[in-house]
């Protein structure tokens, strides 16, 4: 089983990414909105989140001074702290394997040689993206993940998770009122 996982979690994240790209290509973007695309398959579960810099740090653009870094940098934080973004059944004796942040702006500010100034000051929606990954010692057990995105960064007003499971696959709408993944 643990063959058939990591293509298809590559394959649904490649598949997200492509997405990703191409709203912000064409200037799909919505406030307030974060997209999450969730995998279990086998004793692993992984979570992809890509959320607007403005839910979470109110603004979407290279930083302008260093109080504006330390914003990110402590939103990056937040975000690769697994534990506090989601509660997973403890029955289900999950472990988490990864738990990975990053910022557009700081990436694009961290790595300036490869961009153009004035391409870098133009770009006006910057998002955050978090991966995580837990292995499971009874994944019969995870019925649902709970997630406190909302708990963190109240700006939130929707989470959209595309759920991929043994159960098959579905979409789910969450909000701050309605917080779990069901499987």
């Amino acid at each position: 089983m643990r063959l058939i996982a990591v293509p298809l979690i590559g394959l649904v994240f490649a598949t997200t990414t492509a997405h990703a790209e191409d709203r912000r290509e064409h200037g799909a973007h919505e406030h307030g909105h974060v997209a999450m695309q969730v995998v279990l398959e086998g004793a692993v579960l992984a979570i992809n989140v890509e959320a607007p810099g403005m839910d979470i740090v109110g603004f979407e653009r290279v930083p302008k001074n260093a109080a504006e870094k330390t914003r990110i940098r402590e939103a990056v934080d937040q975000l690769e702290n697994a534990a506090a973004m989601f509660a997973l059944p403890d029955d289900a004796g999950c472990s988490v394997t990864e738990a990975h942040a990053e910022h557009d702006a700081i990436q694009e500010h961290d790595h300036a040689h490869h961009k153009d100034k004035h391409e870098r000051e133009e770009s006006s929606h910057s998002a955050f993206h978090a991966h995580y990954a837990w292995r499971c010692e009874v994944p019969a057990a995870l019925k649902y993940v709970d997630v406190r995105h909302f708990i963190t960064f109240p700006a939130t007003a929707e989470i959209e998770a595309l759920v991929v499971s043994p159960n098959g696959q579905s979409a789910q709408e969450l909000t701050a009122t309605s917080t779990q993944i069901k499987f």
